[in-house]
């Protein structure tokens, strides 16, 4: 979940980055820069929250990694095969 929450806020960031380079682009300039006033807010908001969610991910995948390594290994096939053979004999 918590990739693809930070996956939306990336996308987010970029239509609205895209969309001030876009009208940078093509020469208006007060059409950029009030693009850039208006969204400030609302960019910021967005980056803090993909911040957020970037580290409730990072630790996430860092708590996976440490559950996985106390989990006892599992039974290899040569382990496996007594159970089968007994359970041949009942």
């Amino acid at each position: 979940m918590a990739v693809h929450n930070v996956a939306d806020f990336d996308r987010r960031l970029g239509q609205i980055d895209s969309a001030i380079k876009e009208a940078a682009k093509r020469g208006k300039t007060n059409t950029a820069l009030s693009a850039i006033e208006g969204q400030r807010k609302a960019r910021a908001s967005l980056v803090d929250k993909r911040n957020h969610e970037a580290g409730a991910l990072a630790a996430l995948k860092a708590e996976r990694r440490i559950s996985s390594r106390q989990r006892p290994a599992k039974a290899g096939k040569s382990e496996r095969k007594p159970r089968a053979f007994a359970t041949r004999l009942s």
